[in-house]
């Protein structure tokens, strides 16, 4: 599994980080990944689990496909290239967008949302333990990840572009 609180709100490991590996680290089942998002590792405080491995910066497209959950704090990039992968979600986070981004994630299925800033670990487990069992968010995830690969992004943006540009010019 992976747990990031992405490369602008992560000032403070305390609300995500920190109680994620808190609520984890006594599993020997998982692997718990961690990204500072190019913070120094030594920022994130308190005992680290030996089920746990940081890093200042991870690969995400590279990664992605090969975990089976991401605990975030809901930074909109993260979770497309979580959706793109297929990879079900725990969001937790408050600031910017992210409760709306949260929000969704629960609503379409692909995870649970903790509507909070500074998650509890009790709560993490509870959620990750769910997303892991339950094969529903997995399920749905990689629907949307299939519904994401079928669109032509480019070709889609290029074609919008194309008329606005030649009802600008009959205008």
């Amino acid at each position: 599994m992976l747990v990031t609180q992405g490369t602008v709100a992560n000032a403070d490991f305390g609300e995500l980080v920190e109680p994620t590996l808190a609520a984890l680290g006594d599993r020997e089942d998982l692997l718990v990944l961690v990204t500072t998002g190019r913070r120094p590792i030594g920022n994130v405080r308190g005992p680290i689990p030996g089920n746990a491995r940081l890093a200042e910066f991870l690969d995400f497209a590279a990664l992605l496909p090969k975990i089976d959950v991401l605990v975030t704090n809901g930074g909109y990039g993260t979770v497309q290239l979580a959706l793109q992968a297929g990879v079900p979600i725990v969001s937790a986070g408050r600031t910017e967008y992210k409760a709306e981004v949260g929000a969704r994630v629960a609503w379409s299925g692909v995870g649970l949302e903790i509507p909070s800033q500074r998650a509890e670990p009790r709560e993490l487990r509870e959620a990750v333990d769910r997303v892991l069992t339950d094969p529903s968010y997995r399920d749905r995830a990689r629907t949307i990840a299939a519904d994401m690969a079928a669109i032509d992004t480019p070709a889609a943006i290029f074609g919008v572009l194309d008329r606005l540009v030649l009802k600008a010019r009959t205008a």
